[in-house]
């Protein structure tokens, strides 16, 4: 298939290459060579992701993108391994504010989630026969803020600690709260805490939707007014939209990869923040292909298109 005649693939340049712009400044200083911009290397840096690839691999499918990426020639694969290594991790979290913003969202129900990248493609089958000391698993743990009704990323953080979820909910969620408005916040028992209850309650005015711990424990004994209320009267129905955010999770680990290739800390950051922005990119493209086929199965368009058919029968 030639992709550079691929609709998608036209979309995707043009979307990620216009957040870019955003996102970054034609060159990095008055004296780089110009041989290049800085949104182009960084759309080829998700074009790589999207397509799974190697950095010597994604030189030869530019050769059939150039004319999407605007280049003259096809850049070496160490210009992108030099230009990712350099572009701090801030720089993707701005594109995928950028890529956020596409859907056009004011108000919406934050479920949030986190799941684990590995950090090395091997068997753990193997891994026990070499040796205990690398029996553990080495993981980057990644959280999400998703809107359900979308399946869109609003904010997201990664780190290597094994900590708590508790950690990572407030700046999340105040990150998110400062984008759109918040009615209703959905999580797991992992971010059960009061704390939290009151965080989203008193300070974001949202509607708190997090599941007590320790079910067997009555309600007298638990602490806390909000994880009485949890456990007094939980609403079930809404609750359920909270499973969306898995389904994201699902998603980017089974399209762009749940192993990192990155071999330092900061770009395995930087990674799984491309894999952000990559995905909230193509599933605006798939939202705005759904519309229209919903419009083209709709009542309104086979009426048109019958009347349509009438017309120039009569004419005719």
């Amino acid at each position: 298939m030639d992709k550079n005649g691929s609709s998608y693939y036209k979309r995707f340049a043009s979307i990620v290459l216009g957040i870019a712009r955003r996102a970054l400044s034609p060159f990095s200083n008055k004296f780089s060579k110009k041989t290049y911009t800085q949104p182009q290397l960084a759309a080829c840096i998700c074009l790589m992701k999207h397509e799974r690839k190697p950095y010597r691999d994604v030189v030869d499918e530019l050769e059939e993108l150039k004319g999407l990426f605007d280049f003259d020639k096809v850049p070496h694969y160490t210009t992108l391994q030099k230009f990712f290594k350099r572009i701090p991790l801030r720089v993707w979290d701005a594109m995928l504010s950028f890529a956020f913003r596409l859907f056009g969202i004011r108000r919406m129900d934050a479920a949030i989630d986190s799941t684990g990248y590995d950090e090395r493609n091997a068997s753990y089958h193997y891994l026990w026969r070499i040796g205990e000391e690398l029996r553990r698993k080495v993981f980057t743990k990644h959280s999400i803020v998703v809107d359900p009704k979308t399946e869109a990323i609003a904010v997201s953080s990664s780190n290597r600690r094994y900590e708590s979820d508790n950690k990572t909910f407030r700046p999340l969620m105040k990150k998110a709260a400062e984008m759109v408005k918040i009615d209703k916040i959905l999580a797991d028992k992992g971010y059960d805490s009061e704390r939290n209850h009151r965080f989203a309650r008193e300070r974001l005015h949202a509607e708190s939707i997090i599941p007590a711990r320790n079910e067997g424990v009555p309600i007298w004994k638990t602490r806390g007014r909000w994880r009485k209320l949890m456990k007094a009267s939980f609403p079930l129905d809404e609750y359920h939209k909270r499973s969306l955010v898995e389904t994201v999770n699902f998603v980017e680990k089974r399209k762009f990869g749940s192993t990192l290739g990155s071999k330092l800390h900061f770009n395995k950051l930087k990674e799984v923040k491309v894999i952000d922005v990559i995905y909230d990119i193509r599933r605006c493209i798939q939202l705005a292909y759904i519309v229209i086929i919903g419009f083209l199965q709709s009542r309104v368009f086979v009426r048109l298109r019958a009347r349509l058919f009438l017309t120039s029968r009569s004419v005719a």
